[in-house]
C-alpha cells in the first residue's frame, strides 16, 4: 500500500506542473492589413480598380502623362472596395496613363491604358 502512494506523490507534481503550464501557455495572432490598390483594364473604355484604404482616407484616380500632381477634377474614391470606373469619368485628353494617389500617401500606383482609339 505504501509503494501505491509512493507512486501518486511522485505523479503529483508532474500533474501540477502540467496544469500551470497549460494555464500560462497562450496563442497569439497578430494581422496586420495594410493599404493596398490594384489598377487593370476592363476593355478599352474602362479601368478596374481593387482597393483596401485606411480609415479616413481617400484616393484620387487621374490620367497623366507622367503621374505629377492630380488634377483639380480627379476621381474620388472614398472607401475600400471594387470598382468599375469608365475612362471617360477620368479621361484627360493626350494622356494614357492612369495614375492613383491616396490623401496619406500609403498607395501610389499607375496604369498604362492600352487604347484602340
Amino acid at each position: 500500500m505504501s509503494l501505491n502512494i509512493r507512486r501518486k506523490w511522485v505523479a503529483f507534481p508532474f500533474l501540477v506542473a502540467a496544469v500551470l503550464y497549460g494555464a500560462e501557455s497562450g496563442t497569439q495572432l497578430l494581422v496586420q492589413v495594410r493599404p493596398e490598390a490594384l489598377l487593370l483594364q476592363q476593355d478599352e473604355n474602362a479601368v478596374g480598380l481593387r482597393i483596401r484604404l485606411a480609415s479616413g482616407t481617400m484616393a484620387r484616380i487621374w490620367t497623366d502623362r507622367s503621374c505629377g500632381l492630380p488634377e483639380s477634377d480627379t476621381y474620388l474614391v472614398s472607401r475600400s472596395g471594387t470598382y468599375i470606373i469608365p475612362f471617360s469619368a477620368i479621361e484627360n485628353k493626350g494622356a494614357t496613363t492612369i495614375c492613383l494617389s491616396s490623401s496619406d500617401g500609403s498607395i501610389s500606383t499607375s496604369l498604362q491604358f492600352l487604347s484602340s482609339r
